[in-house]
């Protein structure tokens, strides 16, 4: 999935203001490495929108926008775990 390094690097510096450091300094090369990585965490979730859909064919095979919350939810929590647990496991190594 192709992600513009613009968007990244304008996310990247929204993410630090919005975390009260604003002005922080971002290199060419963590922005390109973000954008990789962003492309390819969005294609996971446009993958996991897909596997969650009912077979080809008939009633409901139509991507819809209700379709896409719901998968967005379940992926959000599932993420938002897995950095907590990231989080912890960081903390713990540092002790």
């Amino acid at each position: 999935m192709k992600v513009l390094k613009k968007h990244t690097e304008d996310g990247m510096r929204l993410a630090a203001a919005n975390h009260g450091r604003k002005g922080r300094s971002i290199t060419p090369e963590a922005v390109g490495r973000a954008t990789r990585y962003g492309g390819e965490i969005l294609q996971q979730f446009l993958d996991y929108i897909e596997r969650t859909m009912p077979p080809l064919g008939g009633r409901g095979s139509r991507i819809q926008k209700q379709n896409v919350e719901m998968a967005y939810l379940r992926f959000s929590h599932h993420f938002q775990a897995a950095l907590k647990d990231a989080e912890n496991m960081l903390s713990e190594e540092e002790e």
